[in-house]
């Protein structure tokens, strides 16, 4: 095969190319890596946002693919588009225990 093309599967699965390659990721290293993720991907669109409601609606839409990275899908998507302010959001993801249910 030469190429792929990766488009919300990738989003759902951010390991995705790393599994086609059949490269094994550790749980911490998967970890690690979307919260680096996340972090880079928050601080692009607060630097792009023209206001908090805007950016916190963008990330709570990524929401829907990400929650896949975790056992408790559906707990966390549903707890995810409850939130309602940037500082509830920060301090959601935040959490050392959050990605703990990482698959």
């Amino acid at each position: 095969i030469e190429g792929w093309m990766l488009g919300r599967g990738a989003l759902s699965n951010l390991f995705l190319p790393d599994e086609i390659k059949e490269k094994f990721i550790t749980s911490d290293e998967k970890r690690e890596k979307f919260r680096l993720f996340h972090q880079i991907l928050f601080e692009q669109y607060s630097q792009m946002s023209k206001s908090q409601a805007g950016l916190l609606n963008k990330m709570k839409d990524y929401w829907r693919y990400f929650c896949y990275l975790f056992t408790d899908s559906q707990t966390i998507y549903s707890q995810m588009i409850q939130i309602t302010s940037l500082a509830e959001y920060a301090k959601y993801v935040s959490r050392e225990d959050f990605y703990q249910n990482m698959k």
